[in-house]
């Protein structure tokens, strides 16, 4: 859905088709041109790659390529499209590919309260600016600027769900990366609830609370391992921040949205 920085917000976990429920909370489709690696778990580095696992995984769109090509060709509308695109009317997939990642690749949000301070044509309110700065000392070590992840996995101090029993990057079944995700862009984040990967927390507020209650944990990585002492007031001031990342030109451009005939 556009309006939520191209992510389920539905429910927890992202379902499927005929309503199969997946095993995690589908990620936002923001800024992905400057993303190294793709899914909670790094499990593709190539952005022309990234959807052949969601449309051959079982649980999502439970397909093959084969037929989804099969499927096009007969389709007069995508031949046209097609021809318009390439030069031709030849569908495959490696033409499949490209059209979704030079899609997906335009998928970009600069234009939010945040950027427009930062190119001093607008300013923070008191609040926002006090939230910024505790932005900066608490989050900003993950969450870099001025795409707010810095394209890392890390463990995030969250409990396992025992009737999930996902314990992280499935790809290299170190030991070392156990419980470890990658860190999600914040750009948007006011509608890109719910948050984690098992999607437990509903509101950015409920966020904040985890983090603030984490520190003198071994276990966690060194910017987790102090506890945040954010008062009532703090935590009202960083998600008054947050909003300020919140691209409405993204969330509404008309390039983006559902073609109409």
């Amino acid at each position: 859905m556009q309006q939520t920085g191209f992510t389920h917000v539905d429910h927890q976990l992202s379902h499927g088709i005929d309503g199969k429920i997946g095993n995690r909370n589908s990620m936002a489709l923001i800024n992905l041109a400057w993303n190294k690696d793709f899914m909670w778990d790094g499990g593709v580095n190539n952005l022309e790659m990234q959807p052949i696992n969601p449309i051959t995984n079982p649980l999502e769109m439970d397909e093959t390529i084969e037929h989804v090509i099969a499927k096009l060709q007969a389709s007069e509308k995508y031949r046209i499209l097609f021809a318009k695109a390439f030069g031709d009317e030849k569908i495959t997939s490696q033409r499949l590919l490209k059209a979704l990642a030079q899609f997906t690749v335009m998928l970009t949000s600069s234009n939010a309260k945040y950027d427009k301070v930062m190119r001093k044509e607008e300013s923070f309110t008191t609040q926002e600016q006090h939230g910024y700065d505790l932005f900066k000392i608490n989050c900003a070590s993950c969450h870099k600027e001025p795409l707010f992840s810095d394209d890392r996995f890390e463990k995030n101090g969250l409990s396992i769900d025992e009737t999930l029993n996902d314990f992280g990057i499935k790809i290299t079944n170190k030991p070392e990366d156990y419980l470890r995700f990658k860190t999600p862009t914040l750009r948007n984040i006011q509608f890109t609830f719910p948050y984690m990967h098992d999607g437990r927390f509903k509101s950015l507020t409920e966020v904040i609370k985890h983090y603030n209650s984490l520190g003198h944990d071994k276990n966690l990585p060194k910017e987790l391992d102090k506890p945040m002492n954010l008062s009532n007031n703090d935590r009202v001031d960083l998600v008054a921040f947050l909003v300020t990342l919140t691209d409405k030109d993204f969330l509404f451009n008309n390039r983006f949205s559902f073609p109409r005939e």
